[in-house]
């Protein structure tokens, strides 16, 4: 049952929508007008003929208050398809030129219509990334796959350029400059630890030496004090007895010998301290420079180990422009397989092409294109989405000129396709109008 250039001879309608009953004749004619003004049924018929075809899923389709609903569409290859409609629901039948029925309608009108309907005017009004998926479906391009790949990677090559960034900018806030070798302070630690130890030494022999000096001075003082304080207790005891005065005299010699054994002990000490003071200050290591080179070395060292850290980073960084790269050429990889899918299509007008960026024709993307360039192009993807049921429908023909109208009916004819426009009013000429669900006598 493979047909070519079938369009539609003839619609009827009744008890649908708006209609009462209406039929419209083409005649074979290109293009056909449906006029009228809002709320007159318009609308309702060209529905009518959508679903019937197989183009439009159902909708409330009874008139309101009827019980039963009929739509019937004649096409030029005698192919009559007709709906039945109840409240619960509707029936279609096809029938061949010959009276004989289909077996799968449904599956038959879809063969000859591609399944698909192309609004020319309300395509050329489409946002960039519906027209993109809307012109694959018409031609059949299938990358769902490879657009959802693609979309990952370039999330994950996002994330990546982001994790570059950030790892540069740790990197800028560290050292530059070649690398310095590092130190070992272990020998001077040694050194500063005798050092401290001689320095310990000196001051423990000073502290002993000053206590040596002080107490000899103190039992100097001691030794000179004891006559004087004797013969003071001697001359209080002039009028005691003289046994008493013998007892003193014994005490007097003992405290004196004592004072003297004090002082002469207190003179060794003395000296020996001083001359141990003597050896710990020959002994003496100074720690300041030794201290001022260990602190260098740290201050080396701390040097070396940003200087380490920051090689390290420069390491963390090329990775992760690595890593960013290889996303960039695994995308690009996936990008390329898109467009030789993309490429490898049969587009209906010349230089037209699928990018990301949207539809574009001879390099210049479709929004930028003129009115009439637009609508050429619209026209041509629906004929083409049609594999034999040329027939397009434009809702929104209120919104073409004379001019516009003119060249959709050139395409039309040039395809041997047909298009229905709906337009408000009755000014048209040879436009059916459709009044109160019926057409206009």
């Amino acid at each position: 049952m493979r047909m070519s250039n079938v369009t539609v001879m003839s619609v009827e309608s009744k008890n649908v929508m708006r209609i009462k009953a209406a039929r419209v004749e083409s005649d074979g004619k290109p293009m056909v007008v449906i006029a009228g003004n809002n709320e007159q049924g318009k609308s309702s018929l060209l529905t009518s003929m959508l679903v019937t075809l197989g183009v439009k899923r159902p909708v409330e389709l009874l008139r309101q208050g009827e019980k039963k609903g009929e739509v019937e569409v004649l096409l030029t290859n005698g192919m009559k398809l007709t709906v039945s409609i109840t409240p619960k629901g509707f029936y279609l039948k096809v029938l061949t030129a010959d009276g004989e029925f289909v077996a799968n309608p449904a599956s038959a009108l879809k063969e000859m219509t591609g399944g698909i309907l192309v609004d020319p005017v309300a395509l050329t009004r489409m946002a960039p990334d519906k027209l993109v998926e809307h012109v694959k479906t018409i031609l059949g391009i299938s990358t769902d796959e490879l657009d959802k790949e693609r979309d990952d990677l370039f999330s994950k090559r996002g994330e990546a350029n982001k994790t570059a960034r950030d790892e540069e900018g740790r990197l800028r806030a560290m050292p530059e400059g070649a690398d310095v070798e590092r130190a070992s302070s272990v020998e001077l630690s040694e050194r500063l630890v005798e050092a401290q130890a001689t320095e310990a030494r000196l001051k423990r022999a000073l502290e002993l030496a000053a206590f040596s000096e002080e107490t000899e001075a103190k039992a100097t003082d001691h030794q000179a004090r004891i006559p004087s304080s004797f013969e003071e207790r001697k001359q209080a005891m002039l009028d005691r007895q003289e046994t008493e005065r013998s007892v003193l005299d014994d005490e007097y010699k003992a405290a004196v010998n004592l004072a003297k054994e004090i002082r002469d002990a207190a003179t060794v000490d003395c000296d020996t301290a001083s001359a141990e003071a003597a050896e710990a200050a020959k002994a003496l290591i100074d720690s300041a420079p030794i201290r001022e080179s260990i602190t260098k070395i740290d201050a080396t060292n701390r040097l070396a180990a940003e200087y380490a850290a920051a090689e390290s980073q420069r390491g963390i960084v090329r990775s992760a422009k690595g890593a960013a790269k290889a996303l960039t050429d695994a995308l690009e990889e996936k990008r390329e397989s898109i467009r030789s899918i993309v490429g490898g299509a049969k587009f209906p007008v010349e230089d037209m092409i699928l990018t990301e960026r949207g539809l574009e024709v001879d390099g210049v993307p479709f929004a930028q294109c003129s009115q009439a360039q637009q609508l050429n192009i619209a026209v041509e993807l629906g004929f083409t989405a049609a594999p034999e049921l040329k027939v397009l429908v434009v809702r929104d023909g209120s919104l073409l000129d004379d001019k516009h109208l003119a060249l959709m009916n050139e395409i039309a004819v040039k395809h041997e396709g047909q298009i229905w426009v709906e337009r408000v009013g009755d000014r048209d000429d040879g436009a059916i109008i459709i009044e109160d669900g019926e057409v206009r006598e």
